[in-house]
């Protein structure tokens, strides 16, 4: 935590919090989705997420062609496409005037800013719930600790609540940082997309050297388990499956989750303005 900020003047940034799911850790879980990520996976599943900044997101299956948007668009960022609308990103100052009038909810702000205190009000309503089903709290996103002040302190906080911890991370932060969010957390679900360094590179923007010196790191001081979306032509083939399992071998953890790729990210990018 950052020395010179007090607890209750720390603030993140998340795009959205989901209760009651049974996946991503054990039990009934509520997820706490960040915004912002040091990677830019080509095939991530929530392109709202990689950016840390508000994004406005159109959803044409929700718009009924009132173009009150377009009226409402004082940079005419906005123009009409038959029955659906185009936004010009290049221009659009994310005034958020024609969410304003959107009467569908087809445009969207993606991004609100949030204290440690609101966060827990909200986290902990289903306290119950975790305590009958094993439950807990799971931090995802973006990558949660993008934002490491606000991510550990709210994880210090729910610890002392007595809350089940399930980090998500995809490795690439300071190891100091994995450090203390490995002691804090239950459970780490480690993301690990490939494990050789230029291809890293070439299809997330970032080499795989921390991240992989930060999974040993957090197998000292954790339970952690590796998981990977197969993304075909990129990382599903049998070298690859095999080399992550050897790799889970190696540092004496289970076997590696295996995903599915998720073929509904390109409709996503393109409603939030990431093509």
């Amino acid at each position: 935590m950052n020395a010179g900020l007090h607890k209750d003047e720390i603030v993140g940034k998340i795009f959205s919090i989901v209760t009651c799911c049974h996946h991503d850790g054990p039990g009934l879980r509520t997820i706490i989705n960040f915004k912002g990520c040091p990677l830019r996976c080509w095939w991530c599943h929530s392109p709202q997420s990689q950016y840390h900044i508000d994004e406005l997101a159109y959803d044409p299956a929700l718009c009924i062609g009132c173009f009150l948007c377009v009226r409402a668009c004082r940079s005419s960022a906005i123009s009409t496409d038959n029955k659906t609308i185009r936004i010009d990103r290049k221009i659009c100052n994310l005034c958020f005037d024609c969410m304003q009038r959107c009467p569908t909810t087809a445009l969207k702000k993606v991004g609100s800013e949030i204290t440690i205190e609101q966060a827990l009000e909200i986290l902990l309503r289903d306290r119950d719930l975790f305590y009958y089903t094993g439950g807990g709290v799971t931090l995802s996103g973006g990558e949660p600790l993008f934002q490491p002040n606000f991510t550990l302190e709210l994880m210090r906080a729910l610890k002392l609540e007595g809350v089940h911890v399930v980090l998500e991370t995809c490795g690439e932060v300071e190891p100091m940082i994995i450090d203390q969010a490995s002691r804090l957390a239950d459970l780490i679900l480690f993301d690990v997309k490939l494990l050789d360094d230029d291809l890293h590179r070439a299809n997330t923007g970032v080499g795989n050297g921390t991240i992989l010196h930060n999974l040993q790191l957090a197998t000292h001081l954790t339970n952690v388990k590796v998981r990977c979306p197969l993304v075909p032509g990129v990382n599903d083939d049998a070298v690859s499956i095999h080399g992550l399992r050897a790799l889970c071998d190696e540092l004496h953890i289970e076997e590696p989750e295996l995903l599915p790729f998720n073929y509904a990210y390109i409709g996503m990018k393109k409603r939030v303005g990431h093509e």
